[in-house]
């Protein structure tokens, strides 16, 4: 509207906010899903109905192709580019959404890496020779270590990275809970005595003396290894490591170091804080449940077992 009425300074104004205001990844799938809907749109009976009623519409139309997590999007692309429901336009959205939450699969837990587990992946690593053997044992280090997402991961540069004695320090520049792209910095702590920090450091000395800007590059692209690439290394690594039949993913690390955190003792607070889990519903996702043992002054039968120990 702004450059119909020829002041184009506005309009380049506008269009920044609305980019700065939520990361590009997010803005790219907002805009995806309401062109989804204005396809549907276009293509049904209803084409004449006026917006608000379309959008509950195609709420239920998605409910009704057991599209639950597309409803929860799509209503946030809606409410970026459309604006809020109002009135009971708003109390239908609501309910629509409601019966979504009850009717969708239950939170399915990813299976979470062991600490044993994830020591048998660095000493692979460790007592590797291979250049990409070496790369993708050090990126299982700082997804397990730094509780990092992969898209997190795989775009750190090495100017990212800071060591400061046993600390390492990395600057997080993108990720899905930092929409205005401010950056965040994760550090942990590797025991300089221990294989992971002599892996990491040794990674870092190889690709230090490259030209590669990425942390984890593709030495024929020279930009971030691939997910696919990434998924590959990782499941060969993880049968040289003995542990093929698990089933872990890229999503073990990051889950299973919380899950170890939680049973070693550590706040769930600090826990949530350090892997940037902004909801208790985000965070428990990626729990491991694990049995919660109740005192009971029962009489004993035989020998004692702490369940603590489960």
């Amino acid at each position: 509207m702004a450059t119909e009425y020829g002041v184009t300074e506005v309009a380049e104004a506008i269009d920044n906010a609305i980019s700065s205001h939520r990361a590009e990844s997010t803005i790219s799938s907002y805009m995806r899903h309401l062109q989804l809907f204005l396809n549907w749109w276009n293509n049904s009976t209803l084409k004449g109905i006026p917006i608000p009623k379309a959008r509950n519409l195609y709420l239920a139309h998605c409910s009704a192709q057991n599209r639950f997590k597309s409803m929860l999007a799509a209503t946030a692309a809606f409410n970026f580019f459309l604006g809020k429901q109002q009135g009971p336009d708003k109390d239908v959205e609501r309910s629509l959404l409601e019966s979504a939450s009850r009717l969708q699969a239950p939170t399915r837990h990813r299976v979470k890496m062991t600490t044993q587990d994830y020591s048998a992946i660095i000493s692979v690593g460790y007592n590797a020779s291979e250049e990409p053997l070496v790369a993708i044992a050090a990126l299982a280090v700082i997804l397990f270590r730094g509780f990092l997402r992969i898209s997190e991961a795989r775009s750190l540069t090495k100017a990212d990275v800071f060591i400061d004695g046993h600390t390492i320090s990395l600057l997080v520049r993108r990720s899905k809970t930092d929409q205005t792209s401010q950056g965040t910095r994760v550090k942990f702590c590797l025991e300089s005595s221990y294989m992971e920090f002599a892996l990491f450091t040794k990674h870092l000395s190889i690709v230090q003396n490259t030209d590669n800007v990425f942390l984890f590059p593709s030495h024929s692209t020279k930009l971030p290894l691939t997910l696919s690439t990434i998924t590959d290394r990782l499941t060969n690594l993880f049968h040289m490591a003995g542990l093929g039949s698990k089933g872990y993913t890229t999503h073990s690390f990051r889950g299973g170091a919380a899950s170890a955190a939680l049973e070693q003792g550590i706040d769930g607070n600090r826990i949530m804080a350090m892997g940037r889990w902004k909801s208790a519903k985000g965070f428990q996702s990626y729990i491991e449940p694990t049995p919660i043992p109740i005192s009971v002054p029962f009489s004993q039968t035989g020998s004692a077992h702490n369940c603590n120990e489960v």
